[in-house]
């Protein structure tokens, strides 16, 4: 099963910018694939989860951002992580299927394990819980 932790921040403008960090394997090119409980596995490793979905073949875990110590973990940017777990960051602009800057087709480009990052992204703003 896959598994994706991620870390949401809306910035409110005339057009709504989201932040979205998912924590992914492989330095950032791979999500996690676990077999065991995905709440389970974010508690033995310091990921503090505020809510779950599914959604197709990934299990959605949304990280409380006021709990997460982030610096204890290393980031897509830091040099030699290929073989680590990592944040990564990206922006989506806009609501689910909109693209007002032509900015969230560029998502279509990456995939991890087969699946876009502009449907991961469309799948978190369905669903997460707005703070």
């Amino acid at each position: 099963m896959f598994i994706l932790a991620f870390i949401h921040k809306k910035i409110e403008a005339h057009t709504p910018i989201h932040v979205l960090q998912f924590f992914l394997t492989a330095g950032g090119t791979s999500l996690l694939s676990i077999e065991t409980d995905p709440v389970t596995f974010c508690k033995e490793n310091d990921i503090p989860v505020a809510k779950t979905f599914k959604e197709k073949s990934v299990t959605f875990l949304e990280v409380d951002p006021a709990q997460i110590q982030k610096d204890t973990f290393y980031s897509f940017n830091e040099p030699n992580t290929e073989a680590f777990e990592v944040w990564r960051t990206f922006v989506w602009v806009g609501t689910p299927g909109s693209d007002p800057w032509t900015v969230n087709t560029a998502l279509d480009a990456i995939s991890f394990s087969g699946i876009k990052v502009s449907t991961l992204a469309e799948a978190v703003l369905r669903n997460v819980t707005y703070t």
